[in-house]
């Protein structure tokens, strides 16, 4: 993130992450669900998430992404189509 998107952050936002950076904690679902963030928020916090928010996440961004149906031919429609709805259902499958 370049320092103009930076400034796109709130600083308690910003200041959020320095705290589970430094404490070595993480953003539960709970707290994420309740959060009211942008997309540069986000795109911050995503390291942040515990196993349970992030795989919410991936969860809610795979339903979002649209699939041409035809067979996937690059290596972005592979991990969009079918290694990462593969890589959620494994994890979900192990809860």
């Amino acid at each position: 993130m370049n320092t103009a998107e930076r400034t796109l952050v709130r600083p308690e936002v910003q200041r959020l992450v320095d705290i589970y950076k430094e404490m070595g904690t993480q953003v539960t679902l709970y707290l994420w669900e309740r959060l009211v963030l942008n997309s540069y928020e986000r795109f911050i916090l995503y390291p942040c998430l515990d196993d349970e928010a992030l795989l919410t996440v991936c969860e809610l961004c795979n339903a979002n992404i649209f699939s041409g149906g035809a067979f996937p031919a690059t290596y972005n429609e592979v991990v969009e189509e079918v290694l990462f709805p593969l890589l959620i259902q494994r994890l979900k499958d192990k809860r």
